[in-house]
């Protein structure tokens, strides 16, 4: 038998894996039954098997990872593309997001004396620090805002709507700007005038409310300021509540009034209609002028009303009391009033008003000196204690509401201006 070898020897010499003997002698093809016995020898499937297998499964091992892992970039990406709306609608059961939900965050601390400009008054620059806290509302959240704001106590999620109403977030940064800039007028007055400053000016009264079916309904807006009344100057409540009762249902006014915000002034002609509970309340006569009931004008009925009501003065800087003013940038709403008292009564007056530590402050002002409350105090007061603060001093009715965020920091409630210079007085001492 003459036996020949395949040009596939030199290759599977060079390889290092074990492999068929492919330079085996090959067999005649004349002798059926070696050839056949070399066949089965050389394309035995165990043979191959430790080698074939590998190419097979292997990618189909990659297959899977690349499916698994294009999976988890779509979760991962949808987590934080997704807004947390959509989950919650197909998330059985009612959750806070499944309507348009905004979040309060804490935000910042700002040393308020570098917001203040004073001019016509000596200043003194003072050691220590007063600090008013703003928070971050963020009203469009996703999927993992919403579940890393659940497990953290310092976030809040709430209905849009419970912070901003109907309004759209222009209206909202607008309406924040206006409470911002008469949060300022009013804490400035409030602190000049403390210090001994003949300040305020009244120059009219506005109105937050219109009685519904009285003669203001019409013709009058809020956002006007009342200043006359037939021609007769309308500066305080008082002198609106005056004249308006001097007259009787069926007369009819002239009322002069002037836009909040550009000062433009127009007339409007009403006729005075006798208020509807004149008869059935001994307190009638302290909204016959459309004005809270527990506003006591002291005279009986009929009286003239005309329909207005939750009525304010409007107060004016007096043009020869020092001139302050504000850089507050981006920063709305009314919370920082207290801040801005304290400060300029601060740099106003010789000598440390808080000794040199660091006093972070909350509260709305008002012109009577009492403080009010404020939104997002747990978040404000979590912010301080982060940034080591000293001491923070919040609007009284909110006390238990901080008191779980604060730490170590000390924390004092206060209703009045006098109680917050008070303990700002002690830490110094």
């Amino acid at each position: 038998m003459i036996l020949r070898t395949t040009g596939l020897c030199a290759a599977a010499l060079s390889r290092s894996a074990p492999r068929p003997n492919l330079c085996a002698p090959r067999p005649n093809t004349s002798d059926a039954a070696a050839a056949l016995a070399f066949n089965e020898a050389i394309m035995s499937p165990k043979r191959y098997s430790r080698s074939i297998t590998p190419r097979i499964i292997a990618p189909r091992i990659i297959v899977g990872i690349t499916i698994i892992f294009s999976v988890l970039v779509a979760l991962v990406a949808a987590a934080f593309l997704v807004p947390a709306q959509w989950a919650g609608q197909i998330i059985p059961g009612h959750s806070v997001v499944d309507d348009e939900a905004a979040a309060v965050k804490p935000w910042f601390l700002s040393v308020t004396a570098n917001h203040i400009d004073i001019v016509g008054a000596p200043t003194h620059e003072p050691e220590g620090e007063i600090l008013f806290a703003a928070v971050s509302i963020d009203s469009s959240i996703n999927v993992w805002e919403w579940f890393r704001y659940s497990n953290d106590d310092t976030v809040d999620v709430f209905p849009r709507e419970w912070l901003f109403g109907s309004r759209t977030n222009e209206e909202e940064r607008e309406r924040d700007r206006v409470l911002m800039e008469n949060s300022q007028h009013t804490a400035t007055i409030v602190a000049l005038e403390y210090l001994g400053y003949d300040a305020a000016i009244a120059t009219g009264v506005y109105f937050t409310e219109i009685v519904e079916d009285s003669p203001a309904e019409d013709t009058l807006q809020i956002g006007d300021v009342v200043v006359a009344l037939d021609n007769n100057p309308v500066t305080d409540i008082d002198s609106l509540l005056g004249l308006t009762h001097a007259r009787s249902p069926g007369d009819t006014v002239t009322i002069t009034v002037a836009d909040f915000d550009t000062g433009a002034v127009r007339d409007e002609t009403l006729t005075l209609t006798s208020h509807p509970e004149d008869n059935d309340d001994d307190d009638a006569d302290a909204t016959s002028a459309g004005v809270d009931d527990d506003v006591d004008a002291g005279v009986a009925a009929p009286r003239g009303f005309i329909g207005l009501s939750n009525l304010y003065e409007r107060v004016e800087l007096a043009p020869d009391a020092p001139q302050v003013d504000f850089s507050t940038h981006d920063v709305g709403g009314p919370s920082a009033g207290l801040a801005f008292s304290l400060s300029i009564i601060d740099l106003l007056s010789e000598g440390e008003l808080t000794g040199g530590a660091k006093v972070a402050v909350t509260g709305t002002i008002s012109l009577d000196g009492t403080v009010g409350t404020v939104g997002g105090v747990k978040q404000k007061t979590a912010a301080a204690r982060d940034q080591g603060i000293d001491l923070m001093i919040v609007p009284e009715p909110q006390l238990s509401e901080a008191e779980p965020h604060a730490g170590d920091m000390t924390l004092v409630g206060v209703n009045t201006l006098e109680a917050a210079v008070t303990a700002l007085e002690q830490t110094s001492s």
